[in-house]
C-alpha cells in the first residue's frame, strides 16, 4: 500500500486532524495537511507525481 494511500485511508476517519507520517528519520505530511505545515512553519511544499509533500526530520521533535 502506498503512502497516498494510507494517508487517504486515515484522513478518511480522522478528517479533522494533520496527520504525520513517519518514513526513516523524516515525518512526512501530505496533501492539504503539507499547506498547513508549510504556513505554520515555512517548510516548502514539494510536488511528487500525483501528490504534495512538506516534511521535517524527526529530530526537530526532540
Amino acid at each position: 500500500m502506498s503512502m497516498l494511500n494510507v494517508y487517504n485511508e486515515i484522513k478518511k476517519v480522522h478528517p479533522d486532524f494533520v496527520l504525520l507520517i513517519k518514513s526513516g528519520t523524516f515525518y512526512e505530511i501530505l496533501e492539504n495537511d503539507a499547506y498547513v505545515l508549510s504556513n505554520i512553519s515555512g517548510y516548502k511544499i514539494v510536488n511528487k507525481t500525483n501528490y504534495q509533500l512538506c516534511g521535517f526530520p524527526s529530530n526537530v521533535l526532540a
